[in-house]
């Protein structure tokens, strides 16, 4: 009787040994699985932030292009007035404001370029919330980009363009003078 006790016990003690080791297995499983969730998110969003990167770096070179080509079309106007002896000086002085404002634009975006390629440190692992303030850094100076954009295109648009119609009219009014 003794090896039956003996033998139902230990039946007894395994069987709740395995009834609590379920749960161990269970809980080991649910820390892989989100350790996986947390590296496809870490890979996700590192991919997004690498595709927005090239995105916002096609735009800047499309945007300096575009500016780059004004600039040369206005340092062509000038020789070509320097030549009837008009008075450029005013061209002259918005050309630099334009070159000053292409550069501006150009670093502020290559800064914006820069925090979010700083953001993707803070992506994967224990940032308590640096990777939020990084992108929120970067969207601050995005928007600054932006801005400047915009403030270079609307100075070409009215100021520079301002000036090379009165060039223009200069030109006639010589051209009527001579008449």
């Amino acid at each position: 009787m003794k090896k039956s006790q003996f033998l139902a016990v230990m039946v007894s003690i395994l069987f709740t040994a395995s009834l609590l080791a379920v749960p161990i297995q269970a809980q080991v499983q649910v820390q892989t699985t989100r350790e996986q969730l947390r590296a496809e998110r870490c890979s996700r969003v590192t991919t997004l932030v690498d595709n927005r990167t090239k995105i916002f770096n096609s735009n800047k070179d499309r945007h300096i292009t575009r500016f780059q080509g004004v600039v040369s079309r206005v340092q062509e106007t000038i020789t070509k007035l320097e030549a009837k002896q008009l008075d450029v000086t005013k061209l002259k002085a918005d050309l630099q404001t334009l070159n000053q404002k292409i550069v501006e634009f150009g670093q502020s975006h290559a800064k914006f370029i820069q925090l979010l390629e700083d953001s993707k440190q803070y992506v994967c692992g224990a940032s308590e919330g640096q990777f939020k303030t990084a992108m929120e850094a970067a969207r601050a100076e995005l928007k600054k980009s932006r801005a400047l954009a915009k403030e270079t295109i609307t100075f070409i648009r009215e100021e520079l363009k301002k000036t090379v119609q009165e060039l223009r009219q200069q030109i006639v009014d010589v051209k009527k003078q001579t008449i």
